[in-house]
């Protein structure tokens, strides 16, 4: 992701969300926002996976594969992530690289939970150009905090969105650490320590190793290892 394109990953990720919505796991998953934030090109490979029809032509199957593979996994990383966040339900939740999450807008549980999304400028610019007009979260509110990893002050950050560093916060971080350096997760886990008080958690997705349940590096196409830390 460059200093102003937005994350193709959080699209594809949504895209996953959106194939697998009301489909797998049947009853326990659902995500129909996740739809919502997609363009009209890019629900295309969506319907087609949903109806199990690949198209012909390589660049758009390769597309259609690259959803189908993410949509398999999705739900079941959204699913723990989910239960992990409604047992610490609280008044402060901060998503760490939001990208084009739902939980605000999903989520009944978070209707007393102030929400801080964190992500890179540039993607929190192109997620509130996608939200529809009039949508409503279901989070007691939501609060756009952009910050770049690489090199902006996360606390500082907060602190200006009016996050209280001496409250209880649970704190979600999902699918981001394999795309920062090392510097930048010793930082942003740096800043967290600093905001974190007795009451809270941490929800972190952590790569896993290759052949533990999982196809490969990339986005959606492997679990990796949830922790979550109280």
């Amino acid at each position: 992701m460059s200093e102003r394109t937005a994350s193709r990953t959080a699209v594809l990720v949504c895209q996953g969300r959106a194939a697998a919505s009301g489909r797998a796991a049947q009853g326990r998953f659902a995500d129909p926002m996740a739809e919502q934030l997609l363009r009209a090109e890019e629900r295309i490979p969506v319907g087609q996976v949903r109806a199990g029809t690949p198209p012909v032509g390589w660049r758009e199957r390769a597309v259609y594969e690259s959803v189908r593979a993410c949509a398999e996994v999705v739900v079941a990383r959204t699913l723990a992530i989910d239960e992990a966040l409604r047992a610490r339900v609280g008044n402060q939740l901060v998503i760490l690289g939001a990208g084009l999450d739902t939980r605000a807008w999903r989520m009944s549980e978070l209707a007393g939970t102030d929400v801080w999304e964190v992500d890179h400028p540039a993607s929190q610019r192109d997620k509130r150009t996608r939200l529809p007009a009039g949508s409503a979260a279901l989070a007691r509110s939501v609060r756009f905090t952009p910050v770049d990893f690489a090199v902006d002050d996360l606390g500082a950050a907060l602190d200006a969105a009016g996050h209280d560093p001496c409250a209880p916060t649970t704190w979600l971080w999902e699918g981001v650490v394999p795309y920062l350096t090392r510097d930048e997760v010793r930082a942003t886990t740096a800043a967290v320590a600093t905001r974190t008080v007795p009451g809270s958690a941490l929800v972190v997705q952590l790569p896993g190793p290759v052949g533990e349940g999982g196809r490969g590096p990339g986005p959606g196409t492997r679990p990796g290892q949830f922790h979550h830390i109280r």
